[in-house]
């Protein structure tokens, strides 16, 4: 299995013609960028002239310490009889893990892909148009996040201790992904018998521009939409039983945050006053990223 990862996709597109320039105008294009992927076209032309070739390049990099796996795709707009990108056109990428070099930095791992040549053509002498190029990432997320919970006995004096029955959890630790969990809200209820129950509101945001997908259709050319992430947690390696899923999925819908109320009984030991626990989520998903850039393509020069 395929762990996710953050990523950078960066395209650029070349021209070439048979012994002559043209007139061409470049510009850096639109730029996406957040939570670790970043997409990027870095030469695209204002305009393009009929029978210019362009060849479209890029590069995927990985920032984290987890493989990225997935499928890069490209296409454009304009009809086919014009010319350039006649079908989705796909290549499979696959980079190891950034490499460790210490605590606050990592060297990270670089693949790069190349698309075409293609070229546009003219149908009519007044043709004048604009295209617009796309490409496409999906690729497989994998994410654990994880944090420390510390539970109070219900017999202890809780003013004097290091944790309280109710607090909120910022700063989990995890990787920057599409997916986050961005606070945990605690509560502690006595169970009886010495025990009490952990109460956990696990609040999860998408963080990013982009698609959940199908994991089944990551190598499709268009995959189906798939806002349902499987998700689990655990409490001290004993699974937490969880409200507001749907057989082990968390489903966003139109929503950009949701919420997860989880549950575990815990047996305190006799006179400690509290425990620090290990929280762990994981999250699995099909995640798509989309940049787009206009071509304007101009009539030919008489």
């Amino acid at each position: 299995m395929k762990k996710g990862v953050l990523i950078v996709l960066l395209v650029s597109i070349l021209f070439f013609t048979s012994g002559c320039v043209g007139d061409l105008f470049a510009s850096e294009g639109e730029i996406s960028a957040g939570r670790g992927v970043m997409i990027e076209f870095t030469s695209v032309p204002d305009s393009l002239y009929p029978e210019y070739g362009f060849v479209v390049e890029g590069k995927v990099t990985n920032f984290v310490q987890s493989e990225v796996s997935g499928v890069v795709c490209i296409t454009d707009s304009i009809g086919n009889i014009h010319g350039g990108i006649q079908d989705i056109e796909c290549q499979p990428i696959y980079l190891p893990s950034a490499y460790h070099l210490s605590d606050e930095a990592l060297e990270p791992e670089e693949e790069v892909f190349a698309f075409g040549p293609y070229s546009y053509r003219t149908v009519d002498e007044d043709f004048s148009s604009t295209t617009n190029v796309a490409i496409k990432f999906n690729y497989e997320v994998e994410t654990t996040a994880s944090t420390i919970v510390c539970i109070p006995s219900p017999l202890a004096e809780t003013s004097g201790l290091p944790c309280k029955i109710s607090e909120t959890l910022r700063g989990v630790k995890q990787p920057e992904m599409p997916l986050e969990v961005v606070e945990i809200e605690k509560e502690i209820l006595p169970a009886g018998e010495g025990a009490v129950k952990v109460v956990l509101r696990i609040y999860v945001k998408k963080e990013e521009d982009g698609s959940l997908i199908s994991l089944d259709e990551l190598n499709s050319a268009v995959p189906r939409k798939d806002d349902a992430v499987d998700f689990a947690i655990w409490l001290d390696k004993q699974a937490m039983t969880c409200k507001n899923l749907n057989k082990g999925k968390l489903t966003f819908g139109s929503k950009e945050e949701r919420v997860v109320l989880c549950t575990q009984d815990v047996a305190m030991v006799p006179g400690q006053d509290f425990l620090e626990s290990h929280v762990q989520i994981k999250m699995h998903y099909g995640f798509q990223k989309t940049i787009n850039q206009n071509i304007e393509l101009k009539k030919e020069v008489i």
